[in-house]
């Protein structure tokens, strides 16, 4: 029993490892996503600085462009800092220093900044439109060399991961034919030494694609965890069949049943290797995160339309008291179908609340079925779509949803209580994206904890706003 509790241990810290370097490659690439927004948003701030205030030159104008430098300042101090999480996430091959040009953009432009501030206190509209157009110049420059470096990170760690993954597959496919001819000779009875050794020679190939694979799925969120307990099967098979190989009166019988089911379990392997290939193949991220959170916002729509498809139906029903049961199966079919999302979803790590959603989803489902169409069902219905659209937005780009208009509710019976510090409003103003709640963070060490926090701070950060 203690060693069993010793390799859970084991296990533990391993993923913990993984899911370390998965969050330092998620917050890179948001920092880099953010920076290269903040510097848009800057540059557009400059520009109308430069058409209006830099004309008439006054106090007003003066402290516009004062509170501009101090974002940009701002901006300056983030590049830095994620010049700095990218050197150790992603050293530069030949040395350099990561996201210099950008740096010293922001640089100039806080710079000019300032001489077009004191310009305008000076009454001086030519010096200040020139400092002025300099400033908007160098944000310019800053968008476009930020994403550029966060495309280059997404491909090549993309490329990283498909190679791991085409190595992977083609060892397990070649392992699965060597087990399939080891099956067959068992089936023959051939059961000596070399059957022993070539058995074991495989098991080593399958402990060498486990490494694969782990290494893999700690550098991209799109890596299926099913590789892992598919190959832990096969190998689990494998070790049985050779240890009955090695008894004393060998049981060569129960040995060629153990190989099949290997071989059916890389086979297995095999198919979820490609799939994941081609999951990661299609994704725009280098962490994958990205695209996990779209499928659970994808989900949430699905949920919200649901939602109102029960909703009107209730109506019907209290108005006609008709009977509305081939409605609702037509319903709880959907609900299930969605419920068998979420439960992939989570078999493929997408997210580990997806599990529990999935299984509230499935009990709507039979809710509906039996035709227990109620306001408590809605509420609970509701209650599911709120937790979705939750879930989809964990860990998602910096950029509002400016169709959404923003409103506060009321802490309810499904609410969790998160530490003040990061409640929204803490600071003064809501966050631009929702910070994770404690039960996203509990399982996490508290070094992975600073990382996921320090991530969301920075596309927290909040910045001088532009007087107007």
């Amino acid at each position: 029993m203690l060693a069993n509790l010793a390799e859970a241990q084991r296990q533990l810290k391993e993923t913990l490892a993984r899911s370390q370097e998965l969050f330092r490659r998620a917050a890179v690439e948001g920092a880099l996503q953010s920076l290269a927004a903040d510097a848009e948003d800057l540059r557009r701030r400059q520009a109308e600085w430069n058409e209006a205030d830099a004309r008439r030159v006054d106090s007003s104008a003066t402290e516009r462009e004062r509170a501009l430098a101090a974002r940009t300042d701002s901006l300056a101090r983030g590049i830095a800092q994620a010049a700095s999480d990218l050197a150790r996430a992603a050293p530069p091959p030949d040395g350099g220093t990561p996201l210099a040009a950008p740096r010293a953009a922001a640089a100039r432009a806080h710079g000019a900044m300032r001489r077009a501030a004191g310009a305008a206190s000076e009454r001086d509209a030519t010096a200040a439109q020139s400092a002025g157009a300099a400033a908007e110049s160098a944000l310019a420059e800053i968008p476009d060399a930020l994403r550029a470096r966060r495309d280059s990170l997404a491909q090549a760690w993309r490329r990283e991961t498909l190679d791991a993954l085409d190595r992977a597959l083609s060892e397990t496919v070649a392992l699965a034919e060597r087990q399939r001819q080891i099956a067959e000779a068992l089936h023959r009875s051939e059961a000596g030494p070399a059957a022993r050794s070539q058995q074991a020679s495989l098991e080593e190939g399958a402990d060498a694609v486990e490494r694969q694979v782990r290494a893999a799925a700690g550098r991209h969120a799109l890596v299926s965890p099913q590789l892992e307990r598919a190959l832990a099967f096969a190998q689990r098979q494998m070790r049985a069949a050779r240890e009955r190989l090695e008894e004393a009166n060998p049981n060569v019988e129960a040995a060629a049943a153990l190989a099949e089911e290997s071989v059916d379990a890389l086979n297995a392997t095999a198919y979820a290797l490609a799939k994941s290939r081609n999951d990661v193949q299609g994704g725009q991220s280098g962490s994958g995160f990205a695209e996990m959170m779209e499928q659970l916002a994808h989900l949430a729509q699905q949920q919200g339309g649901l939602n109102g498809e029960v909703q009107g139906l209730l109506s019907f029903a209290a108005a006609t008291g008709g009977e509305v049961m081939d409605q609702l199966r037509a319903l709880a079919a959907q609900q299930r179908a969605l419920a068998e999302d979420l439960e992939r979803l989570h078999g493929e790590g997408a997210s580990q609340a997806a599990g529990t959603l999935a299984q509230e989803a499935r009990d709507l489902a039979r809710q509906l079925e039996a035709g227990r169409l109620d306001a408590q069902t809605i509420q609970r219905q509701e209650r599911l779509y709120r937790r979705l659209l939750d879930a989809g937005r964990t860990l998602t780009g910096p950029e509002p949803d400016e169709q959404r208009e923003r409103a506060s509710r009321p802490a309810s019976s499904d609410s969790v209580h998160v530490p003040a510090l990061l409640a929204p409003g803490a600071t003064g103003a809501g966050p631009r994206v929702r910070y994770p709640r404690w039960d996203e963070l509990r399982d996490l060490t508290p070094e992975q904890r600073r990382l996921v926090l320090e991530y969301f701070r920075r596309l927290n950060a909040p910045s001088a706003p532009a007087s107007r």
